[in-house]
């Protein structure tokens, strides 16, 4: 069976980013950057949806 999951976190980028300072600035990526890498999966800054396959014991994220 497969099931989507769409999550609301309006501060989850802000969090991730906050939490990363040394390994951000040691990869050279701007806060501009990172919510341009995660806008593939996250809308808004805060929208999500995942893909768990119970069957093969899997969880992705839907690209949007």
């Amino acid at each position: 069976m497969i099931v989507r999951l769409s999550f609301k976190s309006p501060d989850a980028l802000d969090y991730a980013w906050e939490e990363q300072p040394e390994e951000a600035k040691r990869n050279g990526i701007s806060r501009t950057e990172f919510d341009a890498i995660a806008s593939k999966w996250i809308h808004y800054g805060e929208y999500i949806t995942v893909e768990i396959d119970t069957e093969a014991k899997t969880c992705v994220v839907v690209p949007l």
